[in-house]
């Protein structure tokens, strides 16, 4: 809710100049700078795993079953960051929100073919990119604005959005791994009921 009202000043902080032919350009680089903080952590995270491994070209030679087994068992940075990843990211996953897709804690192998994936392009493609700070995003906007919009933008609006975009993709975190914790403790209650026939 908040995140949609901050939206909706951002549009309004640019869209006083009349004509503007950069508004939505610059509205979406707001917006992506936005998702640096909480929502990027997934991607960046994967996009660190790619540089960490050492043989691009062998692992995504790998079967996917091998390369996981590679990734899970090996003592190199690969390994470790794997493993990492895992312990903090392990309860999401793609369609995280389906009650029957697995999280990657569980079936990681669509997460190995991401990053086979990633691997298939030169290293620019997967390289992490750095925080860019809010006046260095305020002063690389192509719309023109007035001082007064200028520091609206870079003390107060722009930060409470940051804000905002971290607040409601943290929640979400929180909500799909109470979700995971709640269907594996619906898991352990149907096992315990099961009798087998005598």
């Amino acid at each position: 809710m908040a995140s949609s009202l901050y939206n909706h000043y951002l549009m309004k902080i640019l869209s006083k100049e009349k004509n503007n032919p950069h508004l939505y350009n610059d509205f979406a680089y707001l917006m992506s700078s936005c998702g640096q903080l909480v929502s990027a952590d997934v991607p960046s995270a994967l996009r660190q795993l790619a540089q960490a491994i050492e043989n691009p070209q062998e692992f995504r030679a790998l079967s996917d079953e091998k390369a996981l087994e590679y990734l899970k068992h090996n003592s190199n940075q690969s390994g470790q960051q794997f493993r990492a990843f895992i312990a903090e990211h392990g309860h999401r996953g793609y369609k995280e929100f389906e009650p029957l897709c697995k999280p990657w804690k569980y079936n990681a192998i669509p997460l190995i073919q991401s990053l086979k994936t990633m691997l298939t392009g030169d290293a620019s493609t997967y390289k992490t990119t750095e925080k860019v700070s809010v006046t260095k995003i305020v002063d690389s906007l192509k719309t023109p604005l007035s001082f007064q919009r200028k520091f609206l933008l870079k003390q107060i609006v722009l930060p409470l959005a940051r804000r905002a975009v971290a607040m409601r993709e943290s929640t979400k975190s929180a909500m799909i791994y109470g979700w995971d914790l709640s269907r594996l403790r619906d898991t352990r209650n149907r096992l315990s009921y099961v009798r087998l026939p005598e």
